[in-house]
């Protein structure tokens, strides 16, 4: 599986170089950084990355993934805390452009605020979530609603507990973060199951996490 990612990254390399306009080479290089960074080459993937922000793109999503994979890249292979600031930041900016692309840095922010915690950062992005989801047309148990409350349940946890206080997040009543997660297990989309493996995890119900991973 590596050796694909691997072989993606080369392909949209060379691409880049090929490419005559810079906003072109730019969106390229970030496909390129992402793949070399899910295939595990860290160096190869923040060399690409480096090339791509030297080129100032002006598309606010080509932009928005290069801070994705920058904060990424810190959060598991630099200082955790600085990754999650990166992350907080596009997911605020992504989700001020467009609700639905703006979910997995939503996610991914979370994650990651859970794992350097940035408590105040998580409460923020629990309120992100909440508008987003008053905001959503449609059913209010459809899909991107469920991960929408799951997310702002989840989050609404760091406000009451110090760092110093606990390892992980908490303050919310269990059973009202419970009652957010009760239908995860519905989700059939694979994409959405892995965010709700991921916030399961940061309000510690590893057992559900697995489940929904598995």
């Amino acid at each position: 599986r590596r050796s694909g990612h691997a072989a993606a990254a080369a392909t949209l390399e060379q691409a880049a170089e090929l490419s005559p306009a810079d906003e072109d080479r730019a969106r390229r290089l970030a496909a390129a950084a992402g793949a070399a960074w899910h295939g595990g080459a860290t160096a190869r993937s923040s060399v690409l990355l480096d090339r791509a922000e030297r080129l100032d793109p002006r598309d606010p999503w080509v932009r928005l993934d290069l801070q994705y994979l920058r904060g990424s890249i810190q959060v598991r292979a630099g200082t955790p805390a600085d990754g999650a600031r990166l992350l907080v930041a596009a997911a605020a900016e992504a989700a001020r452009l467009d609700r639905a692309r703006a979910m997995p840095l939503l996610v991914a922010a979370a994650d990651a605020a859970f794992l350097a915690g940035e408590w105040a950062a998580l409460a923020g992005l629990g309120r992100i979530a909440g508008r987003l989801e008053h905001d959503l047309d449609g059913d209010p148990a459809a899909p991107p609603a469920l991960i929408l409350r799951m997310l702002a349940a989840a989050t609404a946890r760091s406000g009451a507990v110090q760092p110093e206080e606990a390892g992980r997040p908490g303050g919310a009543a269990a059973g009202d973060v419970a009652g957010e997660f009760a239908d995860a297990e519905r989700l059939e989309d694979p994409v959405l199951l892995g965010f709700a493996g991921e916030l399961a995890w940061g309000i510690g119900d590893d057992d559900l996490a697995y489940r929904l991973h598995d």
